[in-house]
């Protein structure tokens, strides 16, 4: 399953956290079934079934807890089930971090003074 703007969107469609707020309370919320059904300004619907002998689906896909790719964005990546995340932001070098890892002992911190650049 791709990349899902929960909710509503990015921060920057909204001018303020109030706004964003508003924008999620005005959409409708529905509960039938033993089950919540969300549908955000995206189109994309979310349910969530209150038993919780079912997953969660988007768009009628079950949610995938067991994803290819545990990050995958332009800054940060990761395999699933890998303990190695590596951090990207253009001009600088990549930052890896291994968790559980003693050559990591900051475990998952990451100062910003530590980014070199190329």
């Amino acid at each position: 399953m791709g990349t899902h703007r929960h909710a509503n969107g990015r921060a920057s469609d909204y001018k303020s956290f109030d706004a964003f707020q508003a924008a999620v309370k005005a959409r409708k919320f529905e509960y039938a079934d033993g089950k919540l059904t969300y549908v955000s300004e995206a189109g994309e619907t979310f349910e969530y079934p209150a038993n919780k002998k079912e997953l969660p689906k988007i768009n009628g896909t079950t949610v995938n807890l067991n994803p290819a790719k545990t990050y995958d964005s332009p800054y940060l990546f990761m395999e699933h089930g890998s303990n190695k995340a590596i951090i990207h932001y253009e001009g600088y070098k990549d930052k890896a971090l291994e968790f559980g890892s003693p050559a990591n002992s900051e475990g998952a911190t990451f100062p910003p003074n530590s980014l070199q650049k190329k």
